[in-house]
């Protein structure tokens, strides 16, 4: 008997699958192609195992489906949004065990995506808390060309005034440091 396209992209969509349960990606990737050219759709369900990988805060798998989905459909907008959103969510866990870089590297990431409205509004916020941190840090530790540096690009993403104290404050500390190296 014949199978309809239907048919034969549920079925390339379940190889796809199984594939990926076992690391075989470049596999899956076909199967997933053949799958979304005869419905589209299916990259939905396929977005729900990211959903539930990103709220289960296994980030690293939800990225990946995410971006699986981005290469085969280029404008899936949700995709988008949920990726950039997931980046923000690595980017906060690595902001709370103390790898500030990494968290840049996330939100920033988070941004090149263009997503919009409230995730958007979420990166740069946290990206602006990052760099700020990163600025309070190296004031801590008198390396106050480096915290300058931070609270600039802070103020350059988000000239609030509470950025422009932070920025105006690291470079009295940053001065007065200096004339205290001449005297």
């Amino acid at each position: 008997k014949q199978k309809s396209a239907d048919d034969n992209a549920t079925v390339q969509f379940q190889k796809g699958v199984l594939l990926l349960q076992n690391g075989l990606l470049a596999e899956a990737k076909t199967h997933f192609e053949l799958a979304f050219k005869d419905d589209p759709e299916l990259a939905g369900i396929l977005m729900n195992s990211a959903d539930d990988s990103a709220e289960k805060g296994m980030h690293n798998e939800a990225i990946f489906i995410y971006q699986l989905v981005l290469e085969l459909q280029p404008d899936n907008h949700p995709a988008r949004q949920k990726l950039a959103a997931t980046h923000i969510n690595r980017g906060i866990q690595y902001g709370e065990k103390g790898a500030l870089e990494k968290a840049v590297e996330e939100f920033g990431y988070s941004l090149s995506l263009e997503p919009s409205g409230e995730i958007a509004q979420k990166a740069q916020h946290n990206l602006v808390a990052a760099y700020t941190r990163l600025g309070t840090l190296f004031s801590e530790i008198n390396r106050q060309q480096e915290a300058v540096a931070n609270f600039f690009i802070a103020l350059q993403i988000s000239p609030s005034d509470v950025t422009r104290r932070n920025l105006a404050i690291a470079l009295v500390s940053l001065q007065d440091r200096k004339s205290t190296r001449l005297n």
